[in-house]
């Protein structure tokens, strides 16, 4: 498939999970341009250190970091 392909691939994978925010409403649709950004950047560090902690790393920090801007 080569790096392109199976990125793409795999990022909509990551996204279509993502797809249940929907539930909270409409109006939030962009964060999902961010979210597959965030899918293909995780692939790609995934293929550069050819480990999956890089990822990891990266979506527990944006997580956190989601979760601390919604705190009041």
């Amino acid at each position: 498939m080569g790096f392109t392909v199976g990125n793409l691939i795999q990022s909509v994978v990551f996204l279509l999970p993502h797809l249940l925010l929907l539930q909270l409403g409409t109006a939030i649709w962009p964060v999902f341009i961010v979210q597959g950004a965030a899918g293909w950047l995780q692939g790609w560090l995934r293929y550069r250190s050819n480990s999956i902690l890089p990822g990891w790393v990266v979506h527990t920090l944006s997580n956190t970091a989601s979760a601390v801007s919604t705190m009041r």
